[in-house]
């Protein structure tokens, strides 16, 4: 049994101040409202004001303006910039509470007996940071990337499992994550093993015995930096260009915005559609496909993916970048329930940049009614759309076959979102 230790924090714990400003902006950004609006302002901050958060700040005019966060989509400061070149060390973890953060192990974490109980990473956005095994769920192997799983494993829950480049899984129990290696107890072999970092794919870490802290249900931030890590949590200030921000686990953190690449609010006016799921899915990228539906030998399967194209890239079309949005293959038809809780969906629509010469139509579907029909080829423009959906109880967004067969069908609704009244 692991036994879990207190992460102390990376700065010293800020008091939030929620009945005064609360963060203050200095460099140029876009604002995203749940109106469709795209607002370049300056100067921004926020504060609370009649029990609601409240960004202010300066338009293209120099006028002080107000808005709710509520009423916030994102506030953008720049482009996501990954790395493109790795060494073993280099991982992207995603934590127990959801986050994922892209950094470098640096060395194991002891804990108070001297013994290793977790690692150390060194981020460039966030400092060195150091993660208790039970805060991790999934850590991947930058350099081995070409190695990932298409399909995220299912393993049993009592055991860590290592994941290498040969698609081999070891399983058992992790005692030691540096720079050496992986050293792990064998469940089969009943010894210890040690596996060299630059022949891991991936390690699925068992769930820890504590379930770890929930979102909160009020409205909170989400801070995506511009190496693609993203972390939601409370921001408590920014002052000379630096955004101090508390975790779910009550961690501070302490980021230059010249590293942060958006802000986006949840529980807010606006739920991206990424961050549901659907009620039924229908895939099948095989264009000639028997008449009752059946799966064929032939089918090629590229599943629909949250924030990432079919072809598990970055949603990109024609050089435009989203952070939100869902990426599928035609054929694809997606099911969302919406309880009759929602106005209207956006979404820009077009052919994802991973493969060339698609042609698609996308389709949206409101209570079974087509609301929307608009073809799209690779090359073409972003389109942004807007369906009424007041009242609906569903929602179904379809991308079916163009003219061109399933030649190049990576298709990609980004930002897809609802806005509630």
């Amino acid at each position: 049994m692991r036994v879990l230790l207190a992460l102390a924090l990376l700065v010293p714990p800020a008091t939030p101040r929620v009945d005064r400003e609360l963060l203050v902006l200095a460099t140029d950004v876009t604002l995203i409202t749940a109106e469709g609006l795209q607002i370049q302002a300056r100067a921004v901050s926020i504060a609370e004001a009649s029990g609601h958060l409240t960004l202010e700040y300066a338009d293209a005019s120099d006028r002080k303006q107000t808005i709710r966060c509520a009423d916030v989509v994102e506030v953008v400061f720049g482009r996501l910039n990954p790395r493109t070149k790795f060494v073993p060390e280099d991982v992207v973890v995603t934590t127990a509470t959801g986050d994922t953060l892209h950094g470098t192990i640096s060395g194991a974490l002891l804990g108070s007996d001297n013994k290793p109980c977790g690692v150390k990473l060194a981020t460039g956005p966030f400092g060195d940071v150091d993660f208790l095994f039970e805060e991790l769920a999934v850590m991947r192997f930058l350099n081995n990337k070409a190695f990932w799983p298409r399909k995220e494993p299912v393993f049993a829950k009592k055991s860590d499992h290592l994941v290498t480049k040969t698609s081999d899984v070891a399983e058992g129990t992790i005692l030691s994550l540096a720079k050496t290696g992986v050293e792990y107890y064998s469940s089969r072999l009943r010894r210890n093993q040690t596996v060299p970092l630059d022949h891991l794919a991936m390690i699925v870490f068992m769930p820890p015995q504590k379930a770890p802290p929930a979102a909160p249900d009020t409205l909170h931030a989400i801070v995506s930096t511009t190496d693609g890590s993203t972390i939601q949590g409370l921001p408590v200030e920014l002052k000379s260009g630096v955004l101090v921000l508390k975790d779910l686990r009550g961690t501070t953190y302490r980021v230059s915005t010249a590293s942060v690449a958006s802000l986006h609010f949840k529980n807010g006016r606006v739920v991206y559609v990424s961050d549901l799921q659907p009620s039924k899915v229908e895939e099948n990228a095989n264009f000639i496909r028997p008449e009752d539906g059946r799966a064929l030998p032939s089918d090629l399967v590229y599943p629909w993916q949250a924030d990432r194209s079919a072809a598990g890239t970055k949603l990109s079309i024609r050089g435009r970048e989203f952070r939100k949005g869902i990426g599928v293959r035609a054929y694809s038809s997606l099911t969302y329930a919406l309880q009759s809780r929602f106005r209207k969906f956006q979404a820009s629509i077009g052919l994802d940049d991973a493969l060339e010469h698609g042609d698609v139509v996308f389709e949206v579907w409101v209570d079974g009614r087509k609301s929307l029909s608009h073809p799209s080829k690779s090359g073409d423009a972003t389109a942004d759309i807007e369906v009424d959906v007041s009242g609906a109880g569903e929602l179904r967004l379809v991308v079916d076959f163009g003219g061109n067969a399933n030649i190049g069908d990576f298709a990609d609704w980004g930002s897809a979102r609802l806005v509630k009244e």
